[in-house]
């Protein structure tokens, strides 16, 4: 019997999980100034990360200072990543008044099963849905010496399935979004 209820926790926690995520980014009207032709070079950088994800039943929790530690690290490697794919070099910086490119990461997870998630649950996985967390992300850079400023939104759809579940959509992939974002961004400089 205890098998039994093993095996059934661990089956509604596949139902349960996305089993393939799209991600769509928006992007957001350029703020202020204008971008200068060419290609910008850097100094210093920096990067601000905040994380707070939100359910129904507890609404909005902020993460702890390990998670946020642990996201901006991923999120230096990777725009360490960019500058070098894009022939720049910069530094980071924790003092953001040193810093000529100053980036601005927000997550705000929606954690709670959609409504038509839970009737894929329910139906044991024979019932598909897919659903639409607008705004689970998003991206701010701002170049401090000509103040152009461009914000991206990211989008995240889920689909859920019984022959769905193997292809869980990885992690990296929101990071392959941030870089497509910033490469966008210091290609427009």
């Amino acid at each position: 019997m205890n098998n039994f209820k093993s095996w059934t926790v661990i089956l509604i926690v596949i139902l349960l999980t996305p089993a393939c995520a799209t991600y769509e980014v928006r992007k957001l009207s350029n703020q202020e100034g204008t971008p200068k032709p060419g290609a910008k070079s850097y100094d210093k950088y920096s990067i601000s990360v905040t994380e707070s994800s939100y359910t129904e039943s507890f609404g909005t929790k902020q993460a702890k200072n390990d998670r946020i530690d642990e996201l901006k690290n991923a999120y230096i490697e990777s725009t360490k990543r960019v500058l070098s794919n894009t022939g720049r070099s910069a530094v980071f910086t924790e003092n953001e008044s040193e810093a000529n490119l100053k980036i601005r990461i927000e997550h705000t997870l929606y954690t709670s099963a959609l409504p038509q998630e839970w009737l894929t649950g329910l139906s044991v996985g024979l019932i598909p849905s897919w659903g639409t967390r607008p705004n689970q992300y998003a991206y701010t850079f701002k170049d401090t010496e000509t103040k152009h400023e461009q914000s991206y939104s990211v989008d995240i759809t889920t689909y859920n399935h019984l022959f769905l579940w193997p292809w869980i959509a990885s992690s990296s992939e929101k990071f392959c979004v941030y870089e497509k974002t910033l490469t966008e961004y210091l290609d427009g400089l």
